[in-house]
């Protein structure tokens, strides 16, 4: 927090740790950070994901610093994190462990055909999720898409005229890339569906093209229909 009360991050370092990934070694890392900066006595909370370890780790640093403190009441639960879980439930089943082993399975016996029907099974943001895939797979169909969202221009300009300028997350090169899903990227799927909507039009135009076409593995049941 500065001094304006605003909030403020600063990456200090990056370090390579040497050895195993052990309480007394990651501490000793992360200490040595704090020392060389002199910041130990303005050290307030440690905010990580919802990981068990973490707190082994935190209680070493605290025990490093002399911190008179406990780590239940200097650990902080990042709430990102938790929110990632949560939406992640809602659109996998309580279960999605179980959702991605199988996608992981179908991916290691390159069995494309299940891969498409597991995630169909997810309903429309599943589908949405094979189309992505699929035209983002090659440059030739990035191509053949974007010609075809070319044609849309103006219409999207009439969208960010009207609606204000598109959240700074979407700011592409070209506005009309898809963007897909990833797990590294927490909002992914937001800002996935976000783009999606905007070239909705031209998506199943595209879809409606290669099913007519016999050019893919798409099928109607990744069309995205109104009722989606």
């Amino acid at each position: 927090m500065s001094s304006k009360y605003k909030i403020e991050t600063i990456l200090l370092r990056l370090c390579y740790l040497k050895g195993p990934h052990s309480r007394e070694n990651i501490a000793e890392t992360i200490v040595a950070v704090i020392k060389t900066y002199e910041i130990s006595s303005k050290i307030g909370y440690f905010v990580l994901n919802n990981a068990g370890l973490n707190n082994i780790y935190i209680s070493a640093i605290i025990k490093w610093l002399n911190i008179k403190d406990t780590k239940e009441h200097r650990c902080l639960c990042c709430l990102s994190y938790v929110l990632n879980l949560s939406v992640k439930a809602i659109f996998f089943s309580e279960n999605p462990k179980v959702f991605e082993k199988d996608i992981i399975t179908a991916a290691i016996l390159r069995d494309k055909k299940a891969a498409l029907r597991h995630w169909r099974s997810k309903g429309a943001l599943g589908k949405l999720h094979n189309v992505i895939n699929y035209i983002r797979l090659t440059p030739q169909w990035r191509e053949d898409f974007l010609a075809k969202a070319c044609k849309g221009v103006k219409e999207l300009e009439l969208i960010t005229e009207t609606k204000g300028h598109l959240d700074e997350d979407l700011e592409t090169k070209d506005p009309l890339i898809l963007i897909q899903d990833n797990d590294t990227r927490w909002n992914s799927w937001f800002l996935m569906i976000r783009q999606a909507l905007n070239l909705r039009d031209t998506i199943n135009l595209f879809i409606k093209h290669y099913i007519k076409k016999n050019k893919s593995s798409l099928s109607k049941l990744d069309k995205l229909s109104n009722s989606n």
